[in-house]
């Protein structure tokens, strides 16, 4: 009770909420049907990306374009922490630190299922209206690129800025509360961080849930007498609790940072070995060709909508507007755990590493391995999408691997430590960032709070796989993105504001 006590306001509201939308998705099997988590998320959210598809669309696109901005202004020369100030980090541990907080683990899970999925769904289309298969790739570049990468950018900066340089806590909170009056200041805090904790429980335990299920996925894929059920699941988000607790309480400089660079080291050397022992032509001629079509395509492909092809809308509903949803939901937790290791870069520098470098890497890796399993199919092989149909596609990459014969079980187990390294660097990077707020904004949170919220995820994670009701909880996730568009423009508006009188 005496580690409970130290928590705010705002972490003890959140817990309530959070236990409250568990015990809804857990045990709403016994409500009127109408009434069931699952299909009150679904419904809200079809109205969101029904009615608002033109809101998340225009607020990605405007956030580059302030990041493009802010890079080559005169603004770009400010350093956060001030002038004096020097990074507590080196560029490379730097680069692998936010890559893994921010969407390492996304790239395994989806880097062959994600251009697959667009493939089948092209290959549905009448050979007339049908698009090249390059631009099954463009579309995951879309999703994975510039654009989220701006989000996190923009965000961080600004909770960096007011954090280093304006010497506030590190509470996203801090970034707005000079807009509003004393009288609606407390308030204003209790709403904002209260919503950071609960989008980042929500979203770090929906990705314990589907990086125990890819790594379950390996293991059977390995051993087929090994089934990737509850039990397994179960035993692997404790293995793993264990790890990313011990990681989050070793500190940045020792857990955080030595998982981030082996995971980025493992990353490169897993992409190289596909690329040189798969058809490399084939693939760097894919790469260049759609990457082309990229930047030239780049302000139409943001920017797409459909009003008036209803099927199509659904597709950018089900895949664009999603992303924009579940970057939003992220954004304060990574942005938050970004802001907290870039002190002494200046503005330049920390918007073109956080957004071109990890942009970049995204690219080439789904020109590699999605542009590998597109090149498979075309050519005939459906093995791939039968995989990934069948066994869902956490299993894809697994199936990928087994093309390269002898070295297939070597690349499956390689696969499987660096998903489990990616899943410890994002639980760990979360659990800090939760003992942050817990601990109102201290920069050096209690190891205490670190272990509290590790276990509390965890717990979550677990009761969600046991209900089944992962989905439908990352749906409660992405329901909280809606919000975080509101905050984020009040964010900016302070932000330069500020800067504009230094």
């Amino acid at each position: 009770m005496k580690r409970f006590k130290k928590l705010t306001v705002v972490s003890k509201i959140s817990l309530v909420f959070i236990l409250l939308f568990v015990m809804w998705g857990a045990f709403g099997s016994y409500l009127p049907h109408q009434y069931r988590l699952g299909l009150v998320a679904e419904q809200l959210n079809a109205s969101l990306t029904r009615n608002f598809d033109w809101l998340y669309t225009l607020i990605m696109f405007l956030i580059f374009v302030l990041a493009v901005y802010l890079i080559v202004s005169k603004h770009g020369t400010k350093r956060i922490g001030g002038d004096d100030a020097t990074p507590d980090y080196s560029t490379f541990a730097w680069l692998s630190m936010l890559f893994s907080a921010g969407m390492g683990i996304g790239l395994v899970f989806w880097g062959v299922s994600e251009p697959l999925s667009h493939y089948e769904t092209f290959l549905a289309l009448d050979e007339s209206v049908r698009p090249s298969v390059g631009s099954t790739l463009v579309q995951s570049y879309v999703h994975w690129g510039v654009l989220p990468w701006a989000l996190y950018g923009i965000m961080a900066l600004i909770i960096a800025y007011f954090t280093f340089n304006k010497n506030r806590k590190s509470l996203v909170s801090a970034s707005v509360e000079d807009l509003f009056g004393q009288r609606f200041k407390t308030p204003l805090i209790i709403i904002v961080d209260s919503l950071v904790v609960v989008s980042t429980v929500f979203g770090v335990a929906t990705s314990l849930g589907l990086g125990a299920k890819q790594i379950g996925g390996g293991i059977e894929f390995i051993n087929p007498a090994i089934v990737n059920d509850f039990n397994l699941q179960l035993l692997i988000i404790l293995v793993v609790t264990v790890l990313f607790i011990f990681s989050a309480i070793s500190g940045l400089q020792k857990g955080v940072k030595m998982l981030s660079t082996s995971a980025i080291a493992i990353s490169i050397f897993l992409l190289l070995t596909v690329l040189l022992l798969g058809p490399s032509i084939q693939i760097l001629s894919l790469l260049v060709t759609t990457f082309g079509s990229y930047v030239n395509n780049f302000v139409e492909l943001s920017l797409e909508l459909s009003p008036l092809n209803a099927p199509k809308q659904a597709w950018l509903d089900a895949w664009k507007i999603f992303y924009w949803a579940w970057w939003l939901s992220w954004s304060p937790y990574v942005a938050s755990f970004i802001a907290r290791i870039s002190k002494g870069r200046s503005f330049r520098e920390f918007l073109l590493g956080v957004i071109a470098v990890p942009s970049v890497f995204a690219i080439i890796w789904f020109s590699v391995f999605g542009g590998l399993a597109i090149l498979e199919t075309h050519n005939g092989n459906m093995t791939l999408l039968n995989v990934m149909n069948q066994h869902g596609p956490e299993s894809a990459i697994y199936a990928l691997f087994e093309l390269f014969g002898m070295i297939a079980p070597v690349l499956i187990v390689i696969g499987i430590v660096l998903i489990g390294i990616y899943f410890i660097t994002s639980a760990d990077s979360a659990t800090f960032v939760l003992a942050m707020f817990s601990d109102d904004g201290n920069l050096v949170p209690s190891k205490g709070l670190r272990i509290f919220w590790g276990l509390a995820q965890s717990a979550v994670a677990i009761i969600l796989l046991m209900s089944g009701n992962l989905k439908t909880i990352q749906s409660v996730a992405v329901l909280a993105s809606f919000p975080v568009i509101f905050i984020l423009i009040l964010m900016i508006i302070n932000f330069i504001k500020s800067i504009k009188l230094d």
